[in-house]
């Protein structure tokens, strides 16, 4: 048996930094964030607390359409709600993804382009953040890169069992996300530009026609959407101008921090897309750049901008917020564009000392996805939980912080949310902004004072949450004009994402 050569050793180490990479990645899925669940994670949660019948009247108020929350409903039903129980389903997912991912590139760019995909995908801080967290962004990938083979494989060769895929696919994306709505746009748009051959013509029509009959199913759910538009919105966030959207949604998926091994991990990524978009390998030494793209990825380059634009353009117009989780819908394809610039380094150990160094840092960020704490409601929970003076009454202001900690609290604590001072476990965004503004903290004291005249009250806290201003401020300020001076029990602590102050009030003075 002959010994394997040094050239052999050479062109075998990325293969070894891609396993190591999906070992870790598989790992980092499965161990599942060990901190207690943050505002949007407990919201989750509440909306599907009463059963199938009340998702879609609770997400009404809320913001999404409601495809994750049934399944989620559905997984919990059967292994439990508990945090590890609700989270294990996007870590499935998260897992799910990674063949899909590998799929996808090995239809772009060949079987060279599978190793290094891999390995990004594996240790993607952004992808192993939504793998450990109870919201719908890991499905939102699986789909979207479902709906990309199946749309790709339908054009080329029209089968029924291919059509239905897209037709299934594309009513799940738009159940789930309404981002997913550009992503569909994006691909309708791709396939009129580049599949315009009599080769393909058949199957492009049949696509199409697929992708409407799918796009059908989201009808009965566009009264909810037309309420979710004039009632909800996203009052949670500031709106940016595009640009600013864009780069902050980019910088996500190298963790979105500013810790130094994001900002650097943020650059590898630029690099290699720059290289994976317009580089083509010449020798061993030699990447030719040829800035009207490589024609093999004009494809999937076209998607994810025009996926991109469309959602940018139309949030800029309709005057909504943006967030980073957005563009879960192109994430994959980001990482199969950064792949291909992988590939392209000729010399096998430069090539596996770049995929190395991408992937030690999207450890390193991933890591720091999977450990931070997300929130201190637990921490408030317990201190309320645990204390001996009888009868707990929980004002939190703002009402976010109130999912986090009723999560966590026993069923015979109250908890009730500023300013309407109805139950916190979940709150509706409908009309937010006006509710809140119309809003005194005086007024609310009073009313805490008189529906709670001989109880203690437990008021958690934090500022600085928009549409609020100082409301939070002053309403301490007032509950200790009439209760006296209070004891902050429970300190914000900053390097958590979702911290809180408690503040223990006593029974009013007489």
């Amino acid at each position: 048996m002959n010994a394997m050569s040094g050239a052999d050793l050479r062109e075998r180490l990325p293969l070894v930094v891609s396993a190591i990479a999906v070992v870790i990645g598989v790992v980092l899925r499965f161990v599942l964030a060990d901190s207690p669940l943050w505002l949007d994670e407990a919201q989750t949660l509440a909306v599907i607390a009463d059963g199938y019948g009340s998702v879609g009247a609770h997400l009404r108020g809320d913001g999404h359409p409601p495809l994750y929350y049934w399944l989620l409903l559905a997984w919990t039903d059967v292994i439990g709600d508990g945090d590890i129980a609700a989270r294990s389903l996007s870590a499935v997912l998260g897992l799910a993804a990674l063949p899909l991912v590998a799929i996808t590139a090995k239809r772009v760019g060949g079987a060279n382009l599978v190793v290094p995909t891999l390995a990004l995908a594996a240790s993607s801080p952004f992808m192993v953040r939504y793998a450990t967290e109870v919201r719908m962004y890991s499905l939102v990938i699986v789909l979207s890169l479902a709906w990309w083979l199946l749309g790709r494989g339908a054009v080329e060769r029209p089968t029924a069992g291919r059509l239905a895929g897209v037709a299934i696919t594309t009513a799940a994306l738009l159940l789930t996300h309404y981002w997913a709505a550009f992503l569909v746009a994006a691909g309708c748009v791709l396939i009129a530009l580049v599949h315009r051959s009599e080769h393909h013509r058949a199957g492009t029509r049949s696509v199409v026609v697929a992708g409407l009959v799918g796009s059908l199913v989201f009808v009965p759910w566009l009264p909810s959407l037309v309420t979710q538009i004039r009632h909800t919105g996203t009052p949670w966030a500031v709106n940016r101008n595009p640009v600013s959207s864009f780069v902050t949604g980019v910088s996500e998926f190298a963790g979105g921090r500013e810790a130094g091994h994001a900002i650097a991990l943020f650059g590898v990524l630029l690099i290699l897309l720059t290289l994976g978009l317009l580089g083509t390998r010449r020798d061993r030494w030699t990447i030719e750049l040829d800035l009207r793209l490589v024609p093999a990825v004009r494809p999937v380059a076209l998607l994810v901008g025009l996926a991109m634009a469309g959602g940018l353009g139309a949030a800029a117009i309709l005057g909504s917020a943006f967030a980073g989780r957005y563009f879960s819908i192109v994430v994959a394809f980001v990482l199969v564009l950064a792949g291909r610039g992988v590939a392209q380094i000729g010399d096998p150990v430069i090539r596996a000392g770049v995929l190395a160094a991408a992937v030690g840092l999207g450890v390193l960020g991933s890591l720091d996805q999977v450990r931070d704490d997300r929130s201190q409601g637990q921490q408030v929970a317990e201190v309320v939980a645990d204390n001996d003076r009888g009868p707990d009454i929980v004002v939190v202001c703002p009402d976010q912080l109130g999912p986090a900690i009723a999560r966590y609290l026993p069923e015979d604590v109250e908890i009730v949310a500023y300013p309407t001072l109805e139950p916190a476990g979940r709150v509706d965004w409908t009309d937010y902004e006006e509710r809140n503004a119309a809003a005194d903290p005086a007024v609310i004291a009073d009313m805490i004072d008189t529906r709670w005249p001989d109880a203690p009250v437990w008021l958690a806290i934090f500022g600085g949450y928009r549409t609020f201003g100082y409301q939070c401020e002053r309403l301490a300020t007032e509950l200790a004009a009439r209760r006296g001076p209070a004891p902050t029990v429970v300190v914000a602590n900053d390097d958590v994402f979702e911290p809180m102050n408690l503040i223990s009030f006593s029974a009013p003075m007489s």
